[in-house]
């Protein structure tokens, strides 16, 4: 089946219902699905059902996506992508291979605080590959001498015997802290065909290795354990693995590790800056306000 997916994040305090109206005719006009999506609310239904969307309680900084499935569905995400871009902020689009970076989005108003982590995202052959291969292969996209790249593999596998880092819906989340570790990383990879995890059944397609220092500080320790505690949920292992794209999926990660269960970034600036200064000019008194709701 033909997908499209437009992610883009709500810009009003509530989900006007003239917006939601247009975006169900335009849909209308084609044979394909489109899903409503709100990433925040860990929610979704069908575009049509329109009081089922609204009892989201879509709210201003929410993540949401539009999935579009069907034979019509390249047409249908040109055309809705139009409307998101107008009416919301738009992040990505499917149909759309340019990509904006995280700094250029910052500008136009969706300001994601800054994260340590620095993301590296692989893509693995098509060949079946076992797991601890899978392991190595991840450690090689760190810029270490051999020996420490064998000591972190090494503390990998430790952790694997303990117990399984297989979380379900193809995705496992291998992780340490370690010292040999020179900066917070997360390295995503994407499975050519899904391979055997520690049982056969545990198939994995994404796998997500998380590596810390040794003695990491509260803020970085905070935001893993959102995003760890956001993969618990099924329903965000399946926003991932639907996400093809890495600036997407980047930009969802360093979300979720800022937001995830904490009031969004808008509803903090419109209570604490004023209205008519919604420019974002001042980053200090934004990280502020962040830093004060921790």
């Amino acid at each position: 089946m033909i997908t499209g997916i437009i992610t883009f994040v709500l810009n009003e305090e509530h989900l006007p219902l003239w917006k939601l109206n247009g975006l169900k005719q335009l849909s209308g006009l084609f044979k394909s699905m489109t899903i409503w999506r709100n990433i925040s609310k860990e929610k979704q239904c069908n575009l049509e059902y329109m009081l089922n969307v609204l009892s989201m309680k879509n709210m201003n900084g929410d993540l949401c996506q539009l999935i579009i499935e069907g034979l019509d569905s390249e047409l249908a995400c040109m055309v809705l992508t139009e409307y998101i871009s107008q009416k919301f902020n738009l992040v990505a689009t499917t149909h759309l291979k340019k990509k904006n970076i995280i700094s250029e989005i910052a500008n136009a108003g969706m300001v994601l605080p800054e994260t340590n982590f620095r993301l590296i995202f692989r893509t693995e052959p098509a060949a079946v590959l076992p797991k601890e291969i899978l392991l190595y292969r991840a450690l090689e996209s760190l810029n270490q001498q051999d020996g420490q790249r064998i000591e972190l593999f090494n503390a990998l596998q430790v952790r694997e015997h303990i117990s399984s880092t297989y979380l379900g819906d193809f995705i496992a989340l291998p992780h340490i802290i370690h010292a040999a570790v020179p900066e917070p990383v997360l390295i995503i990879q994407r499975v050519g065909k899904p391979a055997s995890w520690e049982k056969p059944e545990q198939q994995v397609a994404l796998i997500i290795t998380v590596l810390l220092p040794a003695k990491p500080e509260r803020p970085l320790l905070q935001a893993t354990t959102r995003f760890t505690r956001w993969l618990l949920n099924s329903f965000n292992r399946q926003v991932l693995t639907e996400t093809t794209d890495d600036f997407t999926c980047e930009f969802i990660i360093r979300y979720v590790m800022a937001f995830y269960r904490r009031f969004s970034l808008y509803v903090l600036v419109n209570i604490f800056i004023p209205p008519d200064n919604h420019d974002f000019a001042s980053s200090r008194r934004c990280s502020f306000i962040l830093n004060q709701a921790k």
